[in-house]
Order: structure tokens, then C-alpha cells, then sequence
């Protein structure tokens, strides 16, 4: 098990006993739940061998105030259920069967973020998700051809860094005049404003004529392709 507080790797934990036990860190600073995600990195599952490793997270607790992993605003990737299997998501349970993580956040919502998308279809068939830290957490089908807003709550605060918006139904038939494309004007996070031509914003699946359809900086709003804008600033941390 691994403690993780602002994105950094503070504590790591062994051999976790199968009976439960409690497992203390003390920050220098002052740490609100939402900076806290508790990760399990050693998943097995050998079931020939009557092997399957999972991590069962009860609750955290910060300067005595308890929080529940169970709880409708903790996010986790890793968990399992029968109804959907392996997914991210909100609430779905106190158990990671995979490698992955919990991520706390406030009672109430309390210290979250409100995520706007400003986006159209091409042809009104386009299906756009939005991904949070590389999961999955919303996904769109048939956006309309004029302009829409699609809002986002998340219990927990958000970067825009965090933020990627992906077209994911591209079909191109000239023939029959079918030619899907995502245009996606802007993000608005908490009141600021991400636009998805701006040079900090990294995109694939654009087109330029002088170039294209090649990954890279500031090319655009359209998504020709499959592909994504993943917006934030920068080059640091970004994956292709």
C-alpha cells in the first residue's frame, strides 16, 4: 500500500496483515482529504494457485474526522463489481482488487471543482468522453451539431492538467458524405477558461494541411480523428 499526498509518494507499506490494522503518517504540513490517495501497487491474481491479492481500505482519518472509501465522493480506479467489473468511478466500495487507487475528497462535495465543456458535432453522431488523470469519468454520445455545454461536477479539486477531452467515434466514408469530427471550443474549470487552440493545449487527432494529422501544440479545436486535447500547459507530464 502506498500513501500518496499532492501527487507524491510519502509512505510505503508491506506485507499488510490480512486482519486490518492502522497505519499512521504524520505531514509537516496541513493536509485536507482531497490530497490524499492511498494506492495499492502489487496487484496478483493466480487463481489456479489459490492466489488473489486485494486491498481493503476501511476509512482514512485527518485530525480525527473519519472519511469512508465507501463514501459517494471517493473516487478510485482498480475497484471491481459485478454489475460492471473493473472500472473508475465514485463509491463503488471500500476494495481494490487491482492495482489502483483511492482519492479522497470533502464531505459534501466540499472543496470540488465544476468542469465545463464547450463543444459540437460535426455530423451529430460524435461520442466525446472525459478523462480525469487518465480514467474515464463522463462520456457523451451524439453531440449535437450546435454548440453545447456538458458539465462535470468533481468532488475533488481539479487542475486542468488533469483534464483531457477525447473523440472517440470517428468515421470518415466521403463516398456517403459521412465525416465525423469533434470541435471542442473550450474548457471552463472553476471560472477559468482553457482554450483548446491555445499553445498549452496538446492534441492528437488534428489536422493542418501544412502537416496533417500529427500530435503536437496549439493546432486547433476540430479532432478530424480519434484522438484528444489534453489541456494544462506545458510538455511536462503529458503521455501519447
Amino acid at each position: 500500500m502506498q500513501l500518496i499526498i499532492r501527487g507524491e509518494a510519502v509512505a510505503t507499506f508491506q506485507n499488510i496483515a490480512t486482519a486490518g490494522a492502522t497505519f499512521t503518517f504524520r505531514a509537516a504540513v496541513a493536509v485536507s482529504p482531497a490530497d490524499v490517495r492511498v494506492a495499492f501497487i502489487n496487484d496478483r491474481y493466480e487463481p489456479q494457485n489459490g492466489i488473489d491479492y486485494n486491498l481493503v481500505v476501511d476509512n482514512i482519518s485527518i485530525d480525527g474526522t473519519i472519511y469512508e472509501t465507501e463514501a459517494p465522493g471517493v473516487f478510485s480506479t482498480g475497484t471491481w463489481r459485478p454489475t460492471d467489473g473493473f472500472g473508475p468511478g465514485f463509491g463503488r466500495g471500500d476494495t481494490l482488487h487491482g492495482d489502483g487507487y483511492f482519492q479522497y475528497a470533502e464531505p459534501g462535495g466540499g472543496g470540488g471543482s465544476q468542469l465545463s465543456i464547450h463543444a459540437r458535432g460535426s455530423l451529430g453522431e460524435e461520442t466525446m468522453q472525459l478523462l480525469i488523470d487518465g480514467n474515464v469519468v463522463a462520456s457523451w454520445q451524439n453531440v449535437p451539431m450546435a454548440r453545447n455545454v456538458f458539465v462535470y461536477n468533481s468532488p475533488v479539486p481539479l487542475s486542468a492538467a488533469q483534464v483531457r477531452v477525447a473523440f472517440t467515434t470517428d468515421l470518415y466514408v466521403p463516398a456517403q458524405g459521412i465525416d465525423r469530427n469533434l470541435v471542442v471550443d473550450r474548457i471552463v474549470l472553476d471560472g477559468v477558461t482553457f482554450e483548446s487552440e491555445a499553445a498549452t493545449t496538446f492534441s492528437t487527432g488534428t489536422w493542418r494541411p501544412e502537416d496533417g494529422i500529427v500530435p503536437g501544440f496549439g493546432r486547433g479545436e476540430w479532432l478530424v480523428t480519434n484522438g484528444y486535447f489534453q489541456y494544462g500547459g506545458g510538455s511536462q507530464g503529458f503521455t501519447t
